[in-house]
C-alpha cells in the first residue's frame, strides 16, 4: 500500500505542467496605402512551461514576415495564424519565464463600405494594446470604431498618425477615407444690405446689416470703402479677429476662420451734422470684393426735425410696409421715413 501511494505521487511530479503565457506591450501599428493597408502586431510574451501557443491574427489577412525567439514558429488554421513558442529553458515544472519578443507583419483584405473603407481581425488579449494608423495622405479620416483615447497628430516633415487604446472588445476594426474637400475656387460672393439711417441734432446715425451670400470659395477677409467723415463706431459679426480702417478709407475685416456659407455683418456708423438747416448727402457705406450688392434702405428722424429728400438716384421708393426689418434690437426713425429699395451700389 505504501509503494502504490509513492509511484502515485512520482507520477503527478513529473508529468509536465499546461504552458502559461503572459502577454504585455502589445502594439498594433498600420499603414495605409491608398486602399492597401498592411500591419505589425509586436508584442512581448513570457512563458512558463512547455508547448505553448498563441493565437496571432484571426481574419482575411496574408503573412508577409516577422521576427521571434529561437525555436518559435508559425503556422496557420483556416483564418488563424498561430505562433508556437519555445518552452521555457529551465524545462518541465518550473515557473522562471521564458521572454519572447514578438513581430508579425501581415497584409489585410480591405472591404468598401461607400466612401469608407474597412479592415477587421482578432488580436491577442493583453492588459494594454496601444494602436497607430500611418496615413499616405493628410486629408484621410480614419476611425476605430469602440477604441478609446483618440488622438491624431501630424509629424513635422513627417507623414500623419492616429492613436488609440483597444478595449476589451478582440476585434480590431479600423475605418478610412479621404475628407471631402470643397472645390478650391475663386471668391464668388454677393451682399444684400439692410440700412437704417436715423438723423437728429448733430449726427446722423446708421445701423446696416449685410448678409454676404458665398456661391463659391471661403470668406476669409471682407473690406467695406467708408466715406470721408464718417466715424465708425461698432462693428459685430461671428469669428471677427480684428477690424480695422486703412489710409483708403477701407474698413478692412480679418476673420478667425473661413466661412463658407452665408455670413452677417453689422455695422454701426455716424456722420457729424453741421447746424439746422443743414444740407447733406447720406453717406453709402459700399462692400468690396462682392458680385453685387443690393438692399433696402430706411431714413428718418426721431424728433421734430424735418427730413426732405430732394433728389437721389440708384433708389427705387418703396412704401414703408414693404421694408423688411431684420435683426434684434433695431430701433426704426419714428417721423418723416423714406423706405427705398436699390439693386446695386453705389446710390445717392
Amino acid at each position: 500500500m505504501k509503494r502504490a501511494v509513492c509511484i502515485i505521487f512520482i507520477f503527478l511530479t513529473v508529468c509536465p505542467t499546461f504552458a502559461a503565457v503572459d502577454i504585455s506591450d502589445l502594439e498594433l501599428t498600420g499603414a495605409i496605402d491608398g486602399e492597401n493597408v498592411t500591419f505589425t502586431l509586436s508584442f512581448d510574451a513570457e512563458v512558463t512551461g512547455k508547448d505553448s501557443k498563441i493565437r496571432l491574427v484571426d481574419g482575411d489577412v496574408a503573412y508577409l514576415e516577422g521576427r521571434y525567439s529561437k525555436g518559435a514558429k508559425v503556422s496557420k488554421n483556416g483564418k488563424s495564424f498561430y505562433l508556437y513558442l519555445p518552452p521555457s529553458k529551465k524545462g518541465w515544472g518550473t515557473k522562471k519565464a521564458l521572454t519572447n519578443n514578438v513581430e508579425f507583419k501581415f497584409a489585410s483584405l480591405p472591404e468598401k463600405d461607400g466612401e469608407w473603407r474597412q479592415t477587421r481581425f482578432k488580436i491577442p488579449d493583453s492588459i494594454v494594446r496601444k494602436l497607430t494608423m500611418v496615413c499616405d495622405r493628410d486629408d484621410l479620416e480614419v476611425v476605430f470604431p469602440g477604441a478609446m483615447r483618440t488622438k491624431r497628430e501630424k509629424v513635422e516633415q513627417g507623414p500623419t498618425t492616429v492613436t488609440a487604446f483597444l478595449g476589451v472588445n478582440n476585434e480590431f476594426v479600423v475605418r478610412w477615407k479621404p475628407e471631402v474637400k470643397k472645390l478650391d475656387g475663386e471668391l464668388v460672393v454677393s451682399c444684400d444690405a439692410n440700412t437704417i439711417a436715423s438723423a437728429s441734432v448733430g449726427a446722423l446715425r446708421q445701423n446696416t446689416l449685410y448678409t454676404y451670400r458665398i456661391v463659391q470659395g471661403a470668406l476669409e477677409n471682407l473690406s467695406i470703402k467708408i466715406p470721408e467723415n464718417v466715424n465708425i463706431i461698432q462693428v459685430r459679426g461671428t469669428d471677427i479677429r480684428r477690424w480695422v480702417i486703412g489710409e483708403e478709407r477701407e474698413l478692412n475685416i480679418e476673420l478667425s476662420r473661413p466661412q463658407h456659407s452665408d455670413y452677417t455683418l453689422e455695422i454701426d456708423s455716424e456722420l457729424v451734422l453741421p447746424a439746422f438747416p443743414a444740407d447733406f448727402n447720406l453717406p453709402v457705406l459700399q462692400p468690396l470684393g462682392v458680385i453685387r450688392t443690393s438692399g433696402f434702405l430706411l431714413t428718418g428722424t426721431d424728433s421734430a426735425i424735418k427730413l426732405q429728400v430732394p433728389t437721389s438716384s440708384g433708389l427705387t421708393q418703396i412704401d414703408q410696409s414693404a421694408f423688411p426689418v431684420i435683426g434684434k434690437d433695431r430701433s426704426r426713425p419714428r417721423h418723416t421715413a423714406f423706405t427705398y429699395q436699390y439693386a446695386n451700389m453705389p446710390f445717392t
